[in-house]
This record gives C-alpha cells, structure tokens and sequence, in this order.
C-alpha cells in the first residue's frame, strides 16, 4: 500500500508484499478491502507472484514523515535478520526499486477485484 497523497497522513508509507503474502490470511485481505473502501489515501497494488520482482523475494518499507523527520528504510530478508535503513543514499534505491514494482503491478482497480476474487474463494 501506498499512500495517493503524502500530505494527508503525517507518515506516508510505502510497502511491498508478495501475493503469496495475502493468501495466508482471509482476515487480512478483509481488512485492506476494509481500508481502501472506508480511506482515500490508500492505493494498492498487487504484484503478481508471475511477475519480475526487483526485490528477489523480500519486502520492502519506506516511510516518511514529512517534515517531521527523514524517511526510514525496512527491508525483509529470506534468511537472517530484517534490516532498517536511514542513509538518504539507501532510501533513494529503496524508493527507486519500489517505483520499479509498480510498473508490473497490477492497476489498483484490478488489483482490488484480485482481492476480492480470492476473498470469494475463501468463503
């Protein structure tokens, strides 16, 4: 998810997730169906577990807080600890790569009917 508009919330964000991710919790695609009816300062966007990952299988976070501080950096990894990142250098390619992501990403209109798809065969 990712905030349309910086401005609204006090610490826009930015993150990826696998779909594969979403599949494991009926109540957590309930939930973001939840937030992106009821906010208008979420979009989502699947990327499609077919689809090339620029990440090779982690996740990433930005986090910015405006003028309230400089961005934070997370990054999960398949082995080992999860990393934090601060150097504006590291959020840059970190801001970059999520960019990339959303290229091969489904449109937040589809994305969201994917969600709703799969919520459907749960039940």
């Amino acid at each position: 998810m990712t905030p349309r508009s910086p401005s609204t919330s006090w610490c826009p964000r930015k993150s990826y997730t696998q779909e594969s991710a979403f599949l494991t919790s009926c109540g957590r695609l309930a939930h973001i169906l939840h937030l992106t009816n009821n906010r208008n300062d979420l979009v989502v966007q699947v990327l499609r577990h077919d689809a090339q990952n620029p990440t090779r299988g982690g996740g990433l976070t930005v986090f910015g807080f405006g003028h309230r501080g400089t961005p934070v950096g997370f990054s999960t990894t398949l082995f080992g600890p999860s990393t934090y990142y601060q150097d504006t250098t590291d959020i840059a390619i970190m801001s970059r790569v999520f960019d990339r992501m959303r290229t091969p990403a489904l449109s937040p209109r589809a994305s969201l009917r994917l969600i709703e798809q799969i919520l459907e065969g749960m039940e």
